[in-house]
């Protein structure tokens, strides 16, 4: 029973590009779809755009059983800028999107590196969780490198086991995983809020493409492990 296919859009995780450079937007086609963007009038399920000044794109989806609509922001930097946008998690979790029971957001509370907001992972037994952003690395970028700071604290009492892991990789625009920069652990712990800034992490193979990175947390079952990135 019921109408088949449903209507479904995905217009893909919200990002920054520098100025002059383009970006990929939207999934794959679904069968029995239709699709229209806006703005540009696209009628595809995925498009490429280089806007001048950060823009929000919209893909509509129609089957004979509906229509459905998904919205993403490309932001625009300066070019050869700093591509991370909201690098220090102040006022709001955006543009990086937030999965999982393990993965949090604080805007004014606890301990943060600087300013006020910062992400946390972990924090519960038995969870998983992830906090990523998707960017495009300019091609001609004389650089390109990661950094950031790190905190972890935790009840754990082992000095050798990695019971609750945070783990930074680099994804490519649909989510499969290209590689580990780097791995965390309830090893890694100091006192609250005691940060330690990591990397640089070099990202130069991935220029000229758009990619995600993200931080994925795993806990086990008892002792708790929070990790916090600023």
């Amino acid at each position: 029973g019921g109408c088949t296919p449903a209507a479904q859009a995905d217009a893909g995780p919200d990002r920054t590009i520098s100025a002059g450079q383009s970006t990929n937007l939207g999934t794959p086609a679904l069968a029995g779809h239709t699709y229209s963007w806006s703005p540009g009038g696209a009628a595809a399920a995925q498009v490429t755009v280089s806007p001048a000044i950060t823009t929000t794109y919209t893909v509509t989806a129609t089957t004979a059983c509906g229509i459905a609509s998904d919205s993403v922001t490309v932001s625009v930097g300066a070019a050869g800028g700093e591509l991370v946008t909201n690098g220090a998690f102040e006022g709001s979790v955006n543009p990086w999107v937030r999965s999982g029971a393990g993965a949090f957001h604080t805007a004014s509370a606890g301990f943060p590196h600087g300013g006020s907001g910062y992400a946390y992972l972990g924090v519960d037994d038995n969870v998983t969780g992830t906090v990523l952003q998707a960017v495009t690395i300019p091609a001609a970028a004389p650089t390109a490198n990661l950094t950031f700071w790190l905190n972890v604290s935790s009840s754990e009492t082992t000095s050798i086991r990695k019971y609750d892991r945070l783990f930074v990789e680099i994804l490519d625009n649909t989510g499969t995983a290209l590689s580990e920069l780097a791995s965390y652990s309830n090893l890694d712990q100091t006192a609250p809020g005691s940060y330690a800034q990591q990397g640089p992490f070099d990202l130069s193979a991935h220029r000229g493409q758009a990619i995600r990175m993200q931080f994925r947390v795993t806990t086990d079952v008892a002792k708790r492990t929070t990790f916090r990135v600023d």
